[in-house]
């Protein structure tokens, strides 16, 4: 979500006042994700912000936190975020008769690539 909102911002960022408010829109509707709150924050305390909002999403876009988490995951099982309102309640592991239909679960170990 983060990245997209980067691209979306992208057009406002050299305008702090249209910035601020696409931000605060941004965060009204999802008050807890964390990445978007780190996006909106980084940007908006720059002094150049257009350049501060393109290194933020190029951060998020070579961030390993999901294939690090995907290699943690225990063979046959499948992880899914719960979440209310756009905030992260927990993360649950699901395997066999629990994982959902069409769902690929995490590969066997030996087949994962190292990070």
């Amino acid at each position: 979500m983060a990245i997209e909102a980067g691209a979306a911002l992208a057009p406002v960022a050299s305008r702090p006042g249209g910035l601020l408010t696409a931000c605060r829109r941004l965060l009204a509707r999802r008050p807890g994700d964390g990445p978007l709150l780190w996006l909106a924050a980084t940007a908006l305390a720059a002094s150049d912000q257009p350049s501060a909002l393109g290194g933020a999403v190029d951060r998020l876009r070579s961030d390993l936190t999901g294939e690090r988490a995907a290699i943690a995951l225990p063979d046959g099982y499948e992880a899914q975020w719960v979440s209310a309102d756009g905030s992260t309640i927990e993360l649950v592991l699901w395997s066999g008769a629990l994982a959902r239909e069409g769902v690929t679960a995490a590969p066997p170990r030996a087949t994962r690539p190292k990070l």
